[in-house]
């Protein structure tokens, strides 16, 4: 079973990945299985997160050779997300496509993420089942030399950490991880806390004093209204204890 980590050793780093990058992700799925089910679910996910997402439908284009945009669409995202199904072998546009993305990942270090969709990882890796079929077909009607060659990609997309769809496990559950772990490999951003908040003094002054108005019995709630953005939050460093005279700054 697939492992549910992204902690893998060939991560791009800074140096590696371009900032010009068109796409946070690059999504390569085959449509009969999945269209309308696990990929568009994920791609309407991703899409709400604000990740930018290439959503290919080989199904959606008129013949079996890959388009010369795909290659540059590839090569202008930043992570590929490859849903792997029951019959994704079936297709070769599918297949000359995960031969570019694990190309471009063997250039670039850029991160792989395999979705194995209601199938095992020893199925791709071994190319059996509904994916021997596929391949004894490719060998009638394909050079043995590109046929070797999607054998092999598939072999080592296999052996990337990713995700195992199953009955085990409810979809939105893993679709919700996998967002949420390329949000933090794509914008891993960290709130910054001064040490010395300037301008902080007259603030907690003023909210001392709405807290010392009046009786001091009971509870007592203050509302900051304000734009989006702006921290209305507090700072973790901030604590306001339960008694109105104790209202401080707790070193962490």
């Amino acid at each position: 079973m697939a492992s549910t980590s992204y902690d893998q050793t060939s991560t791009a780093s800074a140096s590696t990945s371009p900032p010009t990058t068109r796409w946070d992700v690059f999504l390569s799925f085959r449509g009969l299985d999945t269209r309308n089910t696990f990929t568009d679910h994920l791609h309407k996910a991703l899409i709400r997160t604000g990740i930018r997402t290439y959503k290919d439908d080989p199904e959606l284009h008129r013949g079996e050779v890959i388009s010369r945009s795909l290659p540059q669409a590839i090569q202008d995202s930043k992570i590929y997300i490859v849903v792997l199904s029951k019959n994704y072998a079936t297709s070769s546009w599918c297949l000359e496509e995960l031969e570019e993305i694990l190309d471009c990942h063997i250039k670039t270090k850029r991160l792989i993420i395999p979705v194995f969709y209601y199938i095992d990882p020893s199925v791709v890796r071994h190319q059996t089942q509904r994916f021997e079929t596929a391949f004894i077909n490719h060998q009638t009607r394909y050079d043995a030399e590109k046929v070797n060659r999607w054998r092999h990609t598939l072999n080592e997309i296999a052996d990337f950490k990713g995700y195992h769809v199953s009955k085990d496990r409810s979809q939105a559950d893993i679709i919700d991880e996998v967002v949420n772990g390329i949000v933090l490999k794509i914008n891993p951003r960290t709130l910054y806390v001064a040490k010395y908040p300037i301008g902080m003094d007259s603030r907690v002054e003023g909210i001392t004093a709405l807290f010392n108005s009046g009786t001091s019995e009971g509870v007592k709630r203050i509302g900051i209204h304000g734009m989006g953005g702006l921290a209305k939050q507090p700072s973790p460093k901030l604590c306001i204890t339960k008694t109105i005279s104790d209202f401080r700054e707790v070193a962490s």
